[in-house]
């Protein structure tokens, strides 16, 4: 058959297909939504950061941290350790 360069696909092999697919697109899908949950968790700790009282000079480190989370790129390198 495959040298004719003709395959019959019954109904089982076709739901087996599309259950796959199906898998790929669910797992993509998941991809997207993490990353949208994630952004969305950074950006309201930066608005907090940002919209909080305190003085750039009196930040601690998780406040540094909620800013250079969602201020860096993916291609940044690490920033350096606090001492």
């Amino acid at each position: 058959m495959f040298d004719a360069n003709h395959i019959v696909m019954d109904e089982e092999v076709l739901c087996i297909c599309e259950l796959k697919e199906q898998d790929k697109m669910d797992e993509k899908e998941t991809t997207v939504l993490n990353a949208i949950q994630r952004y969305r968790f950074l950006k309201e700790a930066y608005l907090m950061v940002v919209t909080s009282s305190n003085k750039q000079k009196n930040f601690k480190i998780t406040h540094s941290k909620a800013v250079i989370n969602l201020k860096k790129e993916n291609d940044d390198e690490p920033a350096p350790p606090v001492s």
